[in-house]
């Protein structure tokens, strides 16, 4: 009895052809690696973030209508202000926020972020801030607004 020798390369014996044991496996860990950078982090793609000045930026909350100053150059608690952005205003150098009570909600004062030397300052009240020249020449506005201006 003769036989014939096959030529060629062998043929996928498997239910699916075309999906190899290794592409599978490489899918399941695409999948995996996914599902735990979505776990980690509810905004993987940065949608909810703009940036404003150098690392800071401003952060639209989970609620979308809270606006949070932080510090992107940051994995962990990455806040610069506690408390949210009631006003918020920017030049080449600092940023100023109006800054909201984490605890009342209440209009508190205004920090003021050096950009270069990423410091911010203590709280300050109107008063302080319209002291300083400098500072009162940067326009401050709603942080919906500046979201819209960050977006362009």
């Amino acid at each position: 009895m003769l036989t014939h020798a096959r030529k060629g390369p062998a043929r996928a014996t498997s239910a699916s052809p075309g999906w190899s044991a290794r592409s599978c496996g490489w899918l399941l860990l695409l999948i995996a690696v996914t599902c735990l950078a979505i776990g980690c982090d509810q905004d993987p793609l940065g949608a909810s973030r703009r940036t404003i000045r150098g690392d800071y930026q401003l952060k639209l909350w989970e609620d979308d209508t809270t606006y949070l100053l932080v510090d992107g150059s940051k994995s962990g608690a990455d806040w610069v202000v506690a408390g949210a952005v009631a006003r918020i205003g920017w030049d080449d150098r600092r940023i100023v926020v109006e800054r909201r009570s984490p605890s009342t909600g209440k209009v508190e004062g205004f920090i003021v972020v050096d950009v270069p030397s990423k410091t911010a300052s203590q709280l300050l009240s109107e008063r302080e801030i319209a002291k300083k020249i400098d500072l009162s020449k940067i326009i401050l506005v709603a942080p919906s607004e500046a979201w819209k201006l960050l977006s362009k």
